[in-house]
């Protein structure tokens, strides 16, 4: 049966164990015991002596021995009672007195508590990484995804010189390069070009949304409209595959028959946005970081126009005259797959309003789409947008596209649903040649449609179509032009009076959809 020593509290198997324990002359319990004795003959042979009347210590003890138990408790005693410890007294060594007839008293008024003090809570909480570890608890570490990758290499097997040769591995199998002039330099270019010194409006002519612009502005303020255009470009289409993505520059103020003319250089090669393949499995993944690429890139190349929006800058116009002027965005005429990007939406929805594919048929216009509603609702994601897939199903109810940070967010009189212009090769062209050049074919058939347009009387400046157009592919913008040009002719006759009357108006809308100016009576 199992016993403890009753000194040590050892544990043997038996009796007898603890016995052969105690009867060891050199083990712990006995240097315990010896210790206790050699305290014991200490005290005897420094016991107090028969004090003298006038020593402090005989006049202590006297007090000692004439007080109650309670007055040794009570501090403000102490505190009466004092004497120099120090003082050279005479003492008779004489008789002595055992442990356990001393009296042990606890001397009060020592180890003050002072207020202030750290406890090791306070400390961890004054550290200087405390406030990122507030808004990220896996600081240092910028997301949970890097906090775990860094647990699972500490916690595999892996020696530290295996996990620092991975750790030097590059995280990217290519670089991304972003090349960039200072977009507030290209305005300024444009703005004191001498070629455009009489092909500038310095004044709006045609007031809509400018006069509201105007009254934010400081008095004697110039606006200078921006106009981006963005698209990708196949630079070889054979071989390597070389694509490139510029981004042009220009000014609403220069006017527009000079503007739009390639000669006149009044669009400026500003940026060449990076163009990389990411290597994440999903593919939805892969574009949402595309994006959000494309809108981080933006957002440091279009820095300096920002703060000129916000602050104005002194430039000078083509004749030496300075002007105070800001740098608000006018236009950005991007492909329609690129505007749902920008406005950060996914597919099937409208950029620039709120309409769903659900609603398209709707036969009056949904309400636009703010940019204030697109932050509102990033800014009700509770999801750390650094985790891709949680983040992109959080965005499912508002049909988000997963971009966290719009570059147009800072950029003062910002208006997505303003500054996002129609796509006119899309929206209209695209829509006869996708959709009403079907119905065409599938009135009259390909063969009856086909020799119509071959038997066509060919037209010095449009295409002539001899072999037809039911297999027509990859059509040029000009070949859409000119088919649309034909298409109420050609089916005259052939096709019901009230299917041509339908043809006939959707191509009137798109006609006089291209006028700059459209008002009531258009």
């Amino acid at each position: 049966m199992p016993a403890d020593c009753p000194n040590c509290l050892r544990q043997f198997k038996d009796a007898s164990g603890v016995t052969r324990h105690l009867s060891q002359p050199r083990t712990t319990c006995h240097r315990w015991q010896d210790d206790l004795i050699s305290i014991a003959e200490l005290l005897n042979r420094h016991k107090p002596p028969e004090m003298q009347p006038d020593s402090p210590i005989s006049v202590l003890m006297e007090d000692l021995s004439h007080s109650s138990d309670e007055s040794f408790d009570d501090p403000v005693w102490w505190n009466e009672v004092a004497f120099d410890w120090d003082a050279d007294v005479e003492m008779e060594y004489g008789g002595g007195i055992t442990p356990a007839q001393s009296n042990i008293i606890t001397f009060n008024g020592t180890a003050k508590v002072y207020q202030a003090g750290e406890t090791f809570l306070d400390r961890f909480n004054l550290d200087a990484c405390a406030p990122q570890c507030r808004n990220n608890i896996y600081y240092p570490f910028t997301s949970r995804v890097e906090w775990d990758m860094a647990k699972y290499l500490l916690c595999s097997s892996l020696s530290m010189a295996k996990i620092d040769e991975f750790l030097k591995l590059d995280s990217t199998t290519q670089v991304v390069h972003l090349y960039f002039c200072d977009t507030l330099d290209c305005i300024e270019m444009l703005f004191n070009h001498l070629f455009f010194a009489n092909k500038l409006d310095l004044t709006p002519q045609r007031i809509y949304e400018t006069a509201e612009h105007l009254s934010h502005l400081p008095a004697g303020a110039m606006l200078l409209g921006v106009i981006v255009s963005l698209d990708k470009t196949n630079i070889t289409n054979m071989t390597g595959g070389r694509v490139a993505h510029p981004l042009l520059l220009s000014l609403t103020n220069i006017k527009m028959e000079h503007r739009n003319k390639a000669s006149n250089h009044g669009f400026l090669l500003a940026v060449l946005l990076p163009v990389v393949e990411f290597i994440h499995p999903t593919k939805r993944m892969q574009t949402i970081l595309n994006d959000r690429l494309i809108h981080e890139c933006l957002d440091i190349e279009l820095e300096p126009l920002k703060q000129a929006a916000r602050l104005g800058h002194m430039m000078s116009d083509p004749v030496g005259n300075l002007h105070l002027c800001y740098t608000p965005i006018a236009a950005y005429i991007v492909d329609t797959p690129e505007a749902l990007m920008l406005a950060c939406v996914r597919g099937l929805m409208s950029h620039l309003t709120l309409a769903t594919f659900k609603n398209f048929g709707d036969p009056f216009r949904h309400p636009a789409r703010q940019g204030a509603t697109t932050l509102a609702q990033l800014d009700s994601i509770a999801v750390d947008p650094n985790d891709l897939q949680h983040y992109f199903a959080a965005c499912k109810d508002d049909r988000l596209s997963g971009v966290s940070k719009p570059f147009w967010r800072n950029w003062p009189l910002a208006e997505p649903s303003v500054f996002l212009t129609p796509d006119a090769l899309h929206h209209w062209h695209r829509q006869f040649y996708v959709h009403n050049l079907k119905w065409c074919l599938a009135i009259m058939g390909k063969k009856e449609l086909d020799f119509r347009y071959s038997v066509l009387q060919p037209v010095v400046g449009l295409c002539h179509f001899k072999s037809g157009v039911s297999k027509l592919k990859q059509v040029t913008r000009w070949a859409q032009h000119d088919l649309q040009c034909y298409i109420v002719g050609v089916i005259a006759g052939a096709a019901t009076p009230s299917f041509v009357i339908a043809i006939c108006a959707l191509s009137d809308f798109r006609y006089l959809s291209q006028s700059p100016i459209i008002s009531e009576a258009t």
